[in-house]
């Protein structure tokens, strides 16, 4: 292994790159870009086990003595990495998590793992011993996506937050890396088949035992600092060079709504010879549900007029198609909606970048529908930032049956209600912190109707309000929309279900000024502001156990192939947290200013 100085500080994400991208060639997901480390997968299993492998090289290229340190797992997976010092009672921790989301980015946690381990080794340069232990940890399951529906699992487990119930209760998606459009043929299974089948029937009862015997206690660790990429552009956006976290970690909610067909209002073309189908592709850019908006509307006097947020094309597609309806109905075009789809399901954490429409249009009116299409098509890019809306596909209608589509328009309100909720709370003057999200939205006359909603809050009680508001608004709107007496009541064992609450968590307000003051020494200039994705620092948190987030800045980019993370700002953050640790360690660390080798403005 080269020395720290010959390394670039990414090696430790390079090595997992180069490891992941050749383990992809084996799999469904070969030629396919981003990430597909999936939780409790063999993808997940090799990287953990690079990790270990990383870390044990470090210890013996510094000579380190066996009795000086520790690598081991716990029973759910979750790695530990400590450097003993000089009170082996006590621990400050820093780490990140190994998983990923379906064609996620290699920065997305890694680079909080990447930079606990570089601490590890500017620790063992150093020669130092620390006054406490220090540990790096790779937690495992801290996507919700595409697996569990479950946050910070292993997180979780570790800190013992979840009950035996709960896990009982989770179901483990089967679909294999790279072949999300069939997500249907390979369904799902309880959580505790799935680790039993992949790990050993012994291995259920270890992670129970665990469960109730926490590995991470406040007792145990006196601190826990994670370091991540922010999600969004707030940093950027506000010129500053790194995100302190001051508010708090979002809390989240997920539900879920399934319908049947026999629910959904349809209509049958009579002739269905004299139309052809049509699909629109509406490409927006894919992006975390939790992302702060990315212009200067979030400052309390914008320069600019209000912009939506994100790119999001399923509220693009549900305006589109209001605005064709009602455009064509005026020019008594006849066109019908058949479905609407995503082109794959992301599942909770990820915006909707990119959804189909099936269109059938009466083949005479093809002239006056394209028409009318091509005025509507600049005005719905420009105001909703979605990227293109590409129109193809010129075949015979599959089945005369079709959505009625006056009512389907009324149904694909509900993203617009979620959506303006966010909005509203966004732009107001404080900005409130909820984001609510419709994803993974299907709506057709063969699968009925089925979406998630993602709930993101950093004000329980602000939320609870607004939850009960947008609560009543999708039921009026499914009671108006639906077949006369279907069921829309929310709970247990009905069509629409919460499939998980995660609370708010807050962080150390000491922790936080104390980074504030390190990044102004640096000649950093800090951006104090709340995380509204979910961290395995939240599960900390609610443990007890003093938390703090340093965020490294980015274009907003993320859960995405294309998520990006310049070196310079990497090690702007990376510096702010290196600083903090080595002070509650208290070690001297020489080199925290000199590996700041960003540029000063």
């Amino acid at each position: 292994m080269p020395s720290f100085s010959e390394k670039g500080p990414l090696d430790l994400i390079r090595r997992i790159e180069e490891q992941e991208e050749n383990d992809k060639r084996t799999t469904k997901a070969k030629g396919q870009k981003g990430r597909y480390c999936f939780t409790l997968s063999e993808f997940e299993d090799r990287t953990i086990d690079l990790i270990r492998n990383y870390a044990l090289e470090l210890f013996r290229e510094y000579e380190v003595p066996d009795d000086r340190f520790e690598i081991k797992t716990d029973a759910f997976g979750n790695l530990y990495i400590t450097l003993f010092g000089k009170d082996r009672s006590r621990t400050v921790a820093s780490g990140s998590h190994a998983d990923s989301v379906n064609a996620g980015g290699y920065y997305d946690g890694l680079a909080g793992i990447n930079s606990a381990i570089n601490f590890l080794e500017k620790l063992l340069e150093s020669g130092q011993t620390p006054e406490c232990n220090y540990t790096a940890i790779a937690f495992r399951a801290e996507e919700s996506s595409p697996k569990t529906g479950v946050a910070c699992l292993g997180s979780q487990v570790a800190a013992g937050l979840i009950s035996e119930e709960q896990l009982e209760k989770i179901m483990y998606d089967l679909t294999p890396a790279g072949d999300g459009e069939n997500k249907s043929r390979y369904g799902k299974i309880p959580l505790k088949e799935h680790i039993e089948r992949r790990y050993g029937p012994e291995k259920w009862g270890k992670i129970l035992e665990q469960v109730r015997h926490p590995e991470l206690t406040k007792d145990r660790v006196s601190l826990y600092e994670e370091l991540h990429i922010e999600q969004s552009k707030v940093i950027r956006q506000t010129r500053k060079d790194v995100g302190i976290v001051i508010e708090g970690i979002g809390g989240n909610c997920r539900e879920e709504i399934n319908l049947p067909a026999s629910q959904i209002p349809t209509a049958t073309i009579k002739n269905p010879s004299e139309y052809k189908k049509l699909r629109i592709n509406v490409v927006g850019e894919q992006a975390h549900t939790g992302g702060m908006p990315p212009n200067p509307t979030f400052q309390k006097n914008p320069s600019e007029k209000t912009k939506w947020y994100r790119s999001d094309a399923l509220v693009a597609g549900s305006i589109l198609l209001r605005w064709l309806t009602e455009a064509l109905k005026e020019k008594r075009v006849e066109m019908h909606l058949k479905e609407i789809f995503p082109a794959e399901a992301g599942g909770y954490t990820t915006v909707p970048a990119n959804i189909m429409m099936d269109l059938v249009i009466k083949k005479s009116d093809y002239g006056s529908f394209f028409c009318v299409f091509d005025k509507i098509k600049p005005e719905i890019e420009q105001n909703f930032d979605v990227s293109a809306l590409n129109m193809n596909g010129n075949s015979e209608i599959p089945s005369a049956v079709v959505l009625d589509t006056e009512k389907a328009c009324g149904i694909l309100g509900i993203p617009l209600i979620l959506e303006e909720t966010a909005r509203t709370n966004v732009y107001s003057d404080p900005p409130k912190r909820i984001r609510c999200t419709a994803v993974d939205f299907v709506l057709s006359p063969e699968q009925g109707l089925s979406f998630k909603i993602d709930y993101r809050d950093v004000n329980t009680e602000a939320f609870l309000r607004t939850r009960n508001k947008i609560d009543a608004q999708i039921r009026e709107v499914l009671r108006k929309n639906l077949t006369k007496g279907a069921n829309v009541e929310k709970g247990e064992g009905t069509v629409w279900r919460i499939i998980s609450e995660k609370k708010y968590a807050a962080v150390c307000a000491l922790a936080a000024q104390t980074k504030q003051d390190i990044a102004t020494i640096l000649g950093l200039k800090s951006c104090p502001m709340p995380s509204m994705p979910g961290h395995d620092a939240s599960s900390m948190s609610l443990a007890a156990i003093p938390t703090s987030m340093t965020f490294v800045a980015h274009d907003g980019k993320s859960h995405d192939p294309d998520e990006r993370m310049s070196e310079n700002d990497y090690l702007k953050a990376e510096c702010v947290s290196h600083a903090f640790l080595a002070q509650k360690l208290g070690v001297t660390l020489a080199r925290h200013k000199k590996d700041c080798r960003f540029a000063r403005k």
